[in-house]
């Protein structure tokens, strides 16, 4: 039995190189031509591939990548089995794509790639006047910006101190901002109020279009009091 069983396993091996070789041929037809490779592995299966190319009957054809096993088995009884399978394939180059948002350096208007400072501007009929001073830093892209800076925030050491700002002055004038285009607004405060101080405010700056994402803020010594307003951002320090 054991000799039986030994002369029957080269079997499996001619099945699965038979198989191999129908689809190599497969891969030579129509005058093309044929390169690839095949393997056998212990249990009579065969692997190839190859890449066909070529014209048949002087029609321009062009080319394929094909792949495909042949496997062969020849059990302990009588019957044989071929099973031979293949498939082709092919590969799409990979694509590219850049968002509008990928293109130039960041913007100047997000707080993070600017500076502030605080000073003391020119009195007037009444009022105080704070002037805040934005400066790009280098190599960032201009923006836009229009009207007062929105949600403006007074606070001392650490706490906001309850005023309220609101705005003057024309709201749709545009400006443009970035290196060595700063931009200023002021902040207006009533004398005859009660003052409150305050070392830091934080605001956030509009555009044309909407607000800039973020909230900048600038740290000095002032005093803000109820009627206080915001002026819009103008061109210059």
């Amino acid at each position: 039995m054991s000799n039986r069983r030994a002369n029957r396993r080269p079997r499996k091996s001619v099945v699965a190189l038979t198989g191999a070789a129908a689809l190599m041929a497969l891969l030579t037809a129509c005058n093309g031509t044929a390169n690839g490779a095949a393997s056998v592995s212990g249990n009579g299966t065969a692997s190839g591939s190859a890449a066909v190319s070529g014209t048949a009957d002087g029609k321009t054809g062009g080319s394929a990548s094909v792949s495909g096993t042949a496997a062969g088995d020849t059990s302990d009884g009588n019957s044989s089995s071929d099973n031979t399978s293949g498939g082709g394939t092919g590969t799409e180059a990979p694509s590219t794509s850049t968002g509008a948002d990928g293109d130039g350096a960041p913007s100047a208007c997000r707080p993070a790639n600017y500076t502030t400072t605080i000073a003391p501007g020119p009195a007037s009929a009444g009022h105080s006047h704070f002037q805040v001073t934005l400066t790009a830093a280098p190599g960032y892209d201009p923006c836009r910006l229009a009207g007062s800076p929105t949600d403006v925030k007074f606070s001392s050491q650490g706490s906001q101190n309850g005023i309220t700002a609101g705005t003057y002055g024309p709201q749709d004038a545009v400006v443009t901002f970035g290196p060595g285009n700063p931009v200023h607004f002021d902040i207006q405060v009533p004398n005859d109020a009660d003052g409150t101080p305050a070392d830091e405010v934080a605001f956030t700056l509009r555009t044309p279009d909407g607000v800039i994402p973020g909230e900048g803020s600038v740290d000095g010594s002032l005093t803000v009091a109820d009627g206080t307003v915001i002026g819009p951002v103008q061109a210059g320090a």
